[in-house]
């Protein structure tokens, strides 16, 4: 989690910095900012259902 979390500040850093017209970005940093957004929130629900906590939708499994 936290090398999510540290990769999700450089990507957010570099998405913020301003464009150079010459130079063309390699790295989508916006895209991976999403997404290493998304996949972090994946791993507190994982964690917060090793911890017991249910983060479901309530629905009562049969």
């Amino acid at each position: 989690m936290a090398l999510n979390a540290a990769l999700f500040a450089l990507a957010a850093w570099r998405a913020s910095r301003p464009s150079e017209p010459p130079k063309v970005r390699m790295i989508p940093w916006t895209l991976l900012t999403i997404g290493l957004g998304a996949f972090f929130l994946l791993l507190l629900a994982n964690l917060f259902s090793l911890f017991g906590i249910e983060t479901g939708q309530g629905i009562p499994r049969l």
